[in-house]
Protein backbone atom coordinates (compact mmCIF):
# COMPACT_ATOMS: atom_id res chain seq x y z
CA UNK A 1 0.00 0.00 0.00
CA UNK A 2 1.21 3.40 -0.59
CA UNK A 3 0.04 4.54 2.79
CA UNK A 4 0.24 2.22 5.18
CA UNK A 5 2.27 -1.83 5.08
CA UNK A 6 -0.05 -3.16 7.23
CA UNK A 7 -1.36 -5.04 4.39
CA UNK A 8 1.62 -7.15 3.84
CA UNK A 9 1.54 -8.04 7.16
CA UNK A 10 -1.98 -9.81 7.40
CA UNK A 11 -2.40 -10.85 3.76
CA UNK A 12 -0.54 -14.12 4.79
CA UNK A 13 -2.94 -15.04 7.31
CA UNK A 14 -6.17 -15.63 5.13
CA UNK A 15 -7.80 -16.83 1.94
CA UNK A 16 -8.78 -15.12 -1.00
CA UNK A 17 -12.00 -13.50 0.67
CA UNK A 18 -10.33 -12.05 3.55
CA UNK A 19 -7.79 -10.51 1.43
CA UNK A 20 -10.24 -8.69 -0.35
CA UNK A 21 -12.26 -7.21 3.09
CA UNK A 22 -8.54 -6.21 4.36
CA UNK A 23 -8.02 -4.22 1.38
CA UNK A 24 -11.73 -2.56 1.48
CA UNK A 25 -11.35 -1.99 5.08
CA UNK A 26 -7.56 0.06 4.46
CA UNK A 27 -8.55 1.96 1.48
CA UNK A 28 -11.85 3.42 3.50
CA UNK A 29 -9.27 4.00 6.15
CA UNK A 30 -6.92 5.75 4.48
CA UNK A 31 -9.37 7.68 2.46
CA UNK A 32 -11.07 8.56 5.99
CA UNK A 33 -7.51 9.52 7.22
CA UNK A 34 -6.79 12.08 4.69
CA UNK A 35 -9.67 13.53 4.69
CA UNK A 36 -10.33 14.38 8.14
CA UNK A 37 -6.85 15.09 9.43
CA UNK A 38 -3.97 14.96 6.38
CA UNK A 39 -4.66 18.06 4.43
CA UNK A 40 -4.74 20.11 7.49
CA UNK A 41 -1.47 19.17 9.49
CA UNK A 42 0.24 18.99 5.92
CA UNK A 43 -1.18 22.58 5.22
CA UNK A 44 0.25 23.77 8.35
CA UNK A 45 3.67 21.78 8.59
CA UNK A 46 4.77 22.67 4.97
CA UNK A 47 5.27 26.74 6.17
CA UNK A 48 7.18 25.50 8.84
CA UNK A 49 10.88 26.27 8.58
CA UNK A 50 13.02 23.36 9.01
CA UNK A 51 16.12 24.46 11.78
CA UNK A 52 16.99 20.71 11.40
CA UNK A 53 18.52 20.73 8.04
CA UNK A 54 21.65 22.36 8.52
CA UNK A 55 22.11 19.66 11.62
CA UNK A 56 21.37 16.99 9.14
CA UNK A 57 23.66 18.50 6.22
CA UNK A 58 26.57 18.25 8.81
CA UNK A 59 25.99 14.69 9.84
CA UNK A 60 25.50 13.45 6.25
CA UNK A 61 28.48 15.73 5.48
CA UNK A 62 30.29 14.01 8.37
CA UNK A 63 29.46 10.32 6.83
CA UNK A 64 30.05 11.33 2.81
CA UNK A 65 33.63 13.11 2.32
CA UNK A 66 33.55 14.90 -0.31
CA UNK A 67 29.85 15.05 -0.59
CA UNK A 68 28.59 18.26 -3.43
CA UNK A 69 25.66 20.42 -1.63
CA UNK A 70 23.29 22.04 -3.59
CA UNK A 71 21.67 24.63 -1.48
CA UNK A 72 19.97 28.28 -1.04
CA UNK A 73 20.17 29.82 -4.74
CA UNK A 74 22.13 26.44 -6.26
CA UNK A 75 19.28 24.46 -4.95
CA UNK A 76 17.40 24.91 -8.49
CA UNK A 77 15.14 22.60 -10.52
CA UNK A 78 17.65 22.24 -13.51
CA UNK A 79 20.37 21.89 -11.42
CA UNK A 80 19.11 19.27 -8.92
CA UNK A 81 17.67 17.32 -12.04
CA UNK A 82 21.46 18.02 -13.35
CA UNK A 83 23.04 16.69 -10.61
CA UNK A 84 20.82 13.40 -10.14
CA UNK A 85 21.38 12.36 -13.58
CA UNK A 86 25.44 12.03 -12.83
CA UNK A 87 25.68 10.99 -9.56
CA UNK A 88 24.44 7.17 -7.55
CA UNK A 89 23.50 8.83 -4.18
CA UNK A 90 21.55 11.80 -3.66
CA UNK A 91 19.84 12.87 -0.15
CA UNK A 92 17.29 15.85 -0.26
CA UNK A 93 16.25 17.42 2.98
CA UNK A 94 13.50 19.86 2.20
CA UNK A 95 9.85 20.23 1.87
CA UNK A 96 7.60 17.97 -0.03
CA UNK A 97 3.96 18.47 -1.54
CA UNK A 98 1.73 15.65 -2.40
CA UNK A 99 -1.06 16.05 -3.93
CA UNK A 100 -3.79 13.73 -2.88
CA UNK A 101 -6.23 14.28 -6.02
CA UNK A 102 -3.59 14.19 -8.45
CA UNK A 103 -0.37 11.79 -7.08
CA UNK A 104 1.80 12.56 -9.82
CA UNK A 105 1.77 16.13 -9.03
CA UNK A 106 3.97 15.30 -5.84
CA UNK A 107 7.08 16.99 -5.71
CA UNK A 108 10.30 18.35 -3.82
CA UNK A 109 10.11 22.43 -2.85
CA UNK A 110 13.06 24.02 -4.40
CA UNK A 111 14.36 27.71 -4.20
CA UNK A 112 13.09 28.41 -8.25
CA UNK A 113 9.74 25.46 -8.28
CA UNK A 114 8.74 22.43 -7.71
CA UNK A 115 10.77 19.38 -8.98
CA UNK A 116 7.21 16.87 -9.34
CA UNK A 117 6.94 13.32 -10.31
CA UNK A 118 6.37 14.02 -13.79
CA UNK A 119 9.90 15.80 -13.59
CA UNK A 120 11.83 12.93 -12.68
CA UNK A 121 10.18 10.49 -14.83
CA UNK A 122 10.87 11.75 -17.79
CA UNK A 123 14.25 13.48 -17.56
CA UNK A 124 16.03 10.64 -15.64
CA UNK A 125 14.22 7.44 -17.69
CA UNK A 126 16.72 7.33 -20.14
CA UNK A 127 19.33 7.22 -17.44
CA UNK A 128 17.79 4.26 -15.65
CA UNK A 129 18.32 2.01 -19.07
CA UNK A 130 21.56 3.52 -20.11
CA UNK A 131 23.50 4.18 -17.09
CA UNK A 132 23.02 0.53 -15.43
CA UNK A 133 20.97 2.56 -12.45
CA UNK A 134 22.05 3.96 -9.21
CA UNK A 135 22.39 2.82 -5.72
CA UNK A 136 20.40 5.14 -2.88
CA UNK A 137 18.34 8.06 -3.01
CA UNK A 138 17.40 9.50 0.39
CA UNK A 139 14.50 11.97 0.62
CA UNK A 140 14.18 13.16 3.89
CA UNK A 141 11.07 15.21 3.70
CA UNK A 142 7.36 14.96 4.23
CA UNK A 143 5.04 12.55 2.69
CA UNK A 144 7.54 11.45 -0.50
CA UNK A 145 5.98 8.07 0.00
CA UNK A 146 2.40 8.50 -0.21
CA UNK A 147 0.09 8.01 -3.31
CA UNK A 148 -3.16 9.52 -4.12
CA UNK A 149 -6.52 9.12 -2.10
CA UNK A 150 -8.79 7.47 -4.88
CA UNK A 151 -6.00 5.25 -5.73
CA UNK A 152 -3.99 3.93 -2.31
CA UNK A 153 -2.34 0.74 -4.10
CA UNK A 154 -0.97 2.88 -6.96
CA UNK A 155 2.18 4.05 -6.38
CA UNK A 156 2.76 7.40 -7.93
CA UNK A 157 4.74 8.89 -5.55
CA UNK A 158 8.60 10.61 -5.26
CA UNK A 159 10.25 7.05 -4.09
CA UNK A 160 8.66 5.64 -6.59
CA UNK A 161 9.60 7.87 -9.42
CA UNK A 162 13.12 7.89 -8.39
CA UNK A 163 13.46 3.81 -8.01
CA UNK A 164 11.93 3.73 -11.62
CA UNK A 165 14.72 6.17 -12.57
CA UNK A 166 17.13 3.82 -11.39
CA UNK A 167 18.29 4.22 -7.77
CA UNK A 168 17.76 0.51 -6.42
CA UNK A 169 17.11 1.95 -2.96
CA UNK A 170 14.79 5.02 -2.00
CA UNK A 171 14.29 5.86 1.41
CA UNK A 172 11.05 8.33 2.26
CA UNK A 173 8.35 9.06 4.48
CA UNK A 174 4.72 8.28 4.24
CA UNK A 175 3.36 11.35 6.65
CA UNK A 176 4.93 14.48 7.81
CA UNK A 177 8.41 14.20 9.72
CA UNK A 178 9.66 16.13 12.81
CA UNK A 179 12.74 18.18 11.63
CA UNK A 180 14.86 16.78 14.36
CA UNK A 181 13.65 12.96 14.07
CA UNK A 182 14.33 13.37 10.52
CA UNK A 183 17.83 14.70 11.34
CA UNK A 184 18.85 11.90 13.80
CA UNK A 185 17.16 9.47 11.85
CA UNK A 186 19.93 10.20 8.68
CA UNK A 187 22.30 10.74 10.53
CA UNK A 188 21.76 6.83 12.40
CA UNK A 189 21.61 5.64 8.35
CA UNK A 190 24.10 7.04 7.15
CA UNK A 191 26.43 5.58 10.15
CA UNK A 192 24.85 2.37 9.79
CA UNK A 193 25.76 2.55 5.68
CA UNK A 194 29.25 2.64 6.49
CA UNK A 195 31.76 -0.36 5.34
CA UNK A 196 34.98 0.54 6.14
CA UNK A 197 35.82 3.63 4.34
CA UNK A 198 33.14 2.94 1.90
CA UNK A 199 29.37 3.33 2.08
CA UNK A 200 27.45 0.35 1.77
CA UNK A 201 23.78 1.21 -0.16
CA UNK A 202 22.86 -2.28 0.28
CA UNK A 203 22.74 -2.02 4.07
CA UNK A 204 19.74 0.40 3.76
CA UNK A 205 17.20 -1.53 4.67
CA UNK A 206 18.73 -2.65 8.06
CA UNK A 207 20.31 1.02 8.58
CA UNK A 208 16.93 2.44 8.44
CA UNK A 209 15.34 -0.15 11.02
CA UNK A 210 18.04 0.16 13.41
CA UNK A 211 17.67 4.61 13.34
CA UNK A 212 13.88 3.84 13.38
CA UNK A 213 14.27 1.70 16.23
CA UNK A 214 16.42 3.99 18.16
CA UNK A 215 13.49 6.77 17.86
CA UNK A 216 10.83 4.18 19.11
CA UNK A 217 12.74 3.34 22.21
CA UNK A 218 13.09 6.46 22.77
CA UNK A 219 9.14 7.19 22.23
CA UNK A 220 7.22 4.07 22.51
CA UNK A 221 3.83 5.95 22.42
CA UNK A 222 4.43 8.22 19.25
CA UNK A 223 4.28 6.21 16.70
CA UNK A 224 3.89 9.42 13.73
CA UNK A 225 7.82 10.28 15.15
CA UNK A 226 9.33 6.58 14.28
CA UNK A 227 6.81 5.18 11.88
CA UNK A 228 6.90 7.36 8.68
CA UNK A 229 10.14 6.58 7.18
CA UNK A 230 10.17 3.28 4.91
CA UNK A 231 12.43 1.58 2.95
CA UNK A 232 11.55 0.56 -1.15
CA UNK A 233 14.17 -1.82 -2.48
CA UNK A 234 15.86 -5.06 -2.78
Amino acid sequence: MAFLDVQRAVEGGGGPAERVALRQTLVTLQRWLWDTVGKAVCATLDEAPLPAVSDELRAVSSHVPGLRVLSGRSATVEGVLTALGRHSWAHFACHGDQDFQRPSAAALRLVDGRLSVLDLAGRLADRSRSAGGADLAYLSACRTAAGGRDLPDEAIQLTAALQMAGFRHVIGSQWAVADRVAAQVADDVYAGLRAGRQLDADAAAVALDKAVDRVRRTHPDRPELWAALIHTGP
